[in-house]
């Protein structure tokens, strides 16, 4: 069954009471928000100065003229450090997302939906590329948002034939499926006491865009009474972005701009008692609805998800690294001009010249290879010094610099200049990689939970319009098959059958430290195998060994792998039943075996025609 995308359902026939009230309620709503965020824009106007490492002065005229007017840019050292750590963690597995049966059935299904998700992920959503500013703003400043929705375009165009005659194609679709957008934080509106997008009544997002789109949006069905806001023009960048141009120096001269919000919330819309699920574009200053339809997708979501770095509790808004360091920025900044000026004045002298002679006439300052008039050299002229130098400025610097990596995590192991003497051990790094990542695992699971989220409206999506997308040509006709066996279940089931999940694991922290980790996994698996299980397996495979036997042996091995499970997830270690092999093969094999006492199987058995291995040489025998 096709079910109509967003940009082809029905706009809500409103009748003017209903308009009145509508309009009203989300002029009133975002203006009072605007009203509240004026703190917010400050902060981000501020961090963002801070990250750039921009002075608060152009030109410091204190304790003189010219003093020294450094920031050092700690929080953008750190935030450069996280960020491509975090970056990479996600983004060099492949795949980026694994999808896993929970049945056995579903195997199949379960692999070919990861290969299609891997194209999604890359030619629809662009994840690797929102990913960027969507991390990076939330790291420096601790929340940004990003959107996902089904986007459709269509235009009028004209193109060349084989011929190269112009031709026109009516009402062509240029996109048609899901999409991810980066909202940057200045755009996205809440009521300021939300604790979360999915708890707030209502979210907006505000979009500035041009009147060619606008336009082509009407002629789609998309928007309506358009001219309306014909004359609405903005000249000017919104507050935050005005403030990077002028920090970028990128201003504009003149600029063209249309400013509408798309608000997404619930809404009364009949009066019959109960709220709406209801997205509406509209236009402020004009009070005008370019759209209005009920939320159209099955998720009944609004389509934003947050990325957090450090939690406030109770608090939409996070702490980011800007929000963390920056009284520590200011002290070690402070502390480093003061030496500099300290040195400087050291350096500097003062002049003692006797009154009215001809050094008093001739001297105005001292420059290299400068001639001075005197007239009784040694007498006339005497250094005096200006201030003396002070030491302690450096040792200041540390301590501050200490501090804000302990108040971030940010530590020199994970900067990669650990100041460790000699060469560490592996086990040694190993110690050093989980002490580091402690912190880190944080903003990792939040940036997982995050893409693992944005995935999973994605699949939602494509559930309900995916009907018509091209799967063949991008997987095969066998596999799409399955994609579409799997795409055409409920929701619910869907994820009875298979789990999706975030490939990556913290264990990429460090290159060096992630082979040592995994060097250790693997001897820790190998001797759970050859010393622990493999005599066991023995055991169950012996024809002449009790049943009872049997089965204590077959329950020491479940009860190791409950343990050998939590070991592994202390090294991140995902699909631990891939890593040790399941049981269901052994537990075939011990039904097959037969009553306790039969007799071997082997040469001369009947229906056995060909020797069979001893399965026992070269691995210790159980001890009984």
């Amino acid at each position: 069954m096709t079910i109509p995308v967003p940009a082809d359902l029905k706009h809500i026939p409103l009748t003017q009471p209903e308009h009145d009230r509508l309009i009203n309620h989300i002029c009133a709503e975002i203006v009072q928000a605007e009203n509240d965020r004026t703190g917010l824009k400050e902060r981000l106007d501020h961090e963002i100065d801070l990250y750039e490492a921009k002075p608060e002065f152009e030109r410091r005229n204190h304790p003189w003229e010219g003093a020294s007017n450094i920031v050092i840019p700690i929080i953008g050292a750190m935030t450069d450090t996280i960020f491509p750590r975090v970056y990479s963690t996600l983004f060099n597995v492949d795949p980026t997302f694994t999808v896993l049966p929970r049945i056995p059935e579903w195997t199949n299904q379960a692999h070919a939906m990861q290969d299609y998700l891997d194209i999604v992920q890359n030619e629809d959503l662009k994840l690797s590329q929102v990913a960027q500013s969507w991390f990076m703003e939330g790291i420096i400043h601790g929340t940004s948002v990003v959107k996902c929705t089904w986007e459709t375009a269509r235009a009028n165009t004209k193109v060349y034939d084989e011929a190269g005659n112009i031709t026109k194609r009516e009402n062509e679709t240029l996109k048609d499926g899901p999409a991810l957008f980066h909202v940057p934080l200045d755009d996205f509106y809440l009521p300021m006491w939300a604790t979360s997008i999915e708890d707030a009544p209502w979210v907006a997002q505000r979009i500035r865009t041009y009147w060619g789109r606008l336009k082509g949006q009407e002629a789609t069905g998309i928007y309506k009474d358009v001219d309306r806001i014909l004359h609405q023009i903005e000249t000017t960048s919104t507050g935050h972005v005005k403030h990077r141009e002028a920090l970028e120096k990128t201003v504009p001269g003149y600029q063209e701009e249309y400013e509408v919000f798309e608000w997404w919330g619930e809404f009364d819309l009949d009066e019959d008692g109960e709220d709406e699920r209801i997205v509406a574009t509209v236009h402020l200053n004009s009070r005008t609805i370019l759209r209005a339809q009920y939320n159209p997708y099955w998720h009944r979501r609004k389509p934003f998800r947050e990325f957090i770095y450090w939690p406030r509790h109770d608090r939409f808004y996070g702490m980011g690294i800007a929000t963390m360091v920056a009284p520590l920025q200011a002290e070690v900044s402070t502390l480093h001009n003061q030496g500099i000026d300290s040195r400087t004045a050291g350096n500097t002298r003062m002049w003692e010249v006797v009154s009215g002679s001809e050094a008093d006439r001739s001297f105005d300052g001292v420059s290299m290879s400068k001639k001075i008039l005197v007239s009784k050299l040694g007498e006339e002229i005497k250094p005096m010094e200006f201030a003396s130098k002070l030491d302690g400025f450096s040792d200041g610097e540390d301590t501050a610099l200490r501090y804000a990596q302990q108040r971030t995590g940010v530590s020199d192991f994970l900067t990669g200049v650990d100041q460790g003497s000699g060469r560490a051990t592996a086990t040694e790094t190993t110690v050093k990689m989980q002490e580091a990542r402690t912190r880190f695992n944080w903003t990792m699971d939040s940036s997982r939970d995050g893409m693992q989220d944005v995935m999973g409206m994605t699949v939602s999506m494509l559930q309900q319009f995916g009907d018509d997308r091209d799967i063949d040509s991008k997987i095969g006709e066998e596999q799409a098959d399955l994609v579409r066996e799997f795409l055409a279940l409920p929701e619910e089931e869907a994820r009875e059958r298979a789990k999706i999940s975030v490939t990556a694991s913290t264990a990429s922290l460090n290159k060096e430290a992630e082979k040592n980790n995994l060097l250790g996994l693997k001897q820790l698996n190998d001797q759970s195998t050859l010393s622990v299980e493999m005599p066991l397996v023995q055991l169950i495979l012996n024809p002449q060994a009790p049943q009872e036997l049997k089965d204590y042996a077959l329950a020491k091995i479940t009860g190791n792998r409950v343990l050998m499970d939590r070991i592994f997830q202390t090294f991140d270690a995902k699909n631990t039943d891939e890593i040790m092999g399941s049981l269901d093969s052994l537990e075939q094999a011990a039904a097959a075996q037969g009553p306790a006492g039969a007799p071997p199987v082997g040469p001369g058995t009947p229906g056995v025609t060909e020797p069979v291995a001893n399965v026992n040489v070269g691995l210790p025998q159980p001890v009984l």
